[in-house]
């Protein structure tokens, strides 16, 4: 169990279902639950170069994540085609040297890092798997 004191938020991984968690705020009684994101994954890019790199690669502006914490966008092939859909994220802590999280289908996590790994040369850049999970947190009583 995690508490997260200064909101008063406290996390349980439900033990009959691997993957799945359920998130209680005591002061709004609300029941928030929680599921892993097993068919996504995530791609660590990092490095002073990190932005301008992804930015040549990408069909939006990584400027808006000055402003908003997470962006849309798509990857290219050679041709102009869409080879996959990512979220992008800014990791908190990473002002110094940047460093963001691609999001994307796990099945296309290969072709991901193959196509960033092709276009690095002479960036200063790290491409890598990142150790983490997307999870997903969501309010069961909201309908619309």
């Amino acid at each position: 169990m995690f508490r997260f004191v200064g909101r008063k938020l406290f996390l349980a991984v439900n033990g009959n279902r691997p993957g799945a968690l359920c998130l209680c705020c005591r002061s709004h009684s609300t029941r928030l639950l929680g599921a892993q994101l097993r068919s996504r994954s995530l791609v660590r890019v990092s490095g002073a170069e990190a932005v301008p790199f992804l930015q040549g690669l990408v069909t939006n502006d990584l400027g808006h994540l000055e402003s908003q914490p997470a962006l849309f966008t798509l990857f290219l092939n050679a041709g102009g085609r869409i080879l996959l859909d990512s979220l992008i994220y800014r990791e908190k802590g990473s002002e110094v040297e940047p460093s963001l999280l691609l999001e994307s289908d796990a099945a296309l996590r290969p072709t991901l890092i193959k196509h960033l790994k092709l276009y690095r040369v002479r960036r200063k850049v790290i491409v890598e798997e990142a150790q983490l999970q997307p999870w997903v947190i969501f309010n069961p009583a909201h309908t619309e």
